[in-house]
């Protein structure tokens, strides 16, 4: 391939006449979706000829998307806190760690 240009020589084998070489060209390569939402999958770009007779250039590439989520895992509820006021309403907390984030 020279300047997006490749010869291509369609003749039964024996055959060879210098003058039915088909001239390709493509077009811009278009890319697919890639195949997962997160992590590493695959995309295919393609490129069209400008004569059919050339047929498509498609080649298959990886693709990286953001890191795929884990599921998170909390440990056990701590012990409640003392209360924030010593008369009426107020707020106690407790809490629990992040085991897995």
């Amino acid at each position: 391939i020279v300047n997006n240009e490749v010869r291509v020589r369609i003749v039964p084998i024996g055959d060879f006449d210098p003058d039915t070489a088909v001239q390709c060209r493509w077009g811009a390569a278009t890319l697919g979706a890639c195949s997962t939402t997160c992590g590493v999958g695959e995309t295919t770009s393609t490129r069209y000829p400008t004569n059919p007779a050339c047929g498509e250039v498609t080649t298959t590439v990886n693709c990286e998307r953001q890191a795929c989520p884990t599921a998170c895992q909390v440990g056990d509820w701590g012990e409640w806190g003392a209360c924030d006021t010593p008369c009426g309403a107020g707020k106690q907390k407790r809490e629990r760690v992040l085991v897995q984030p």
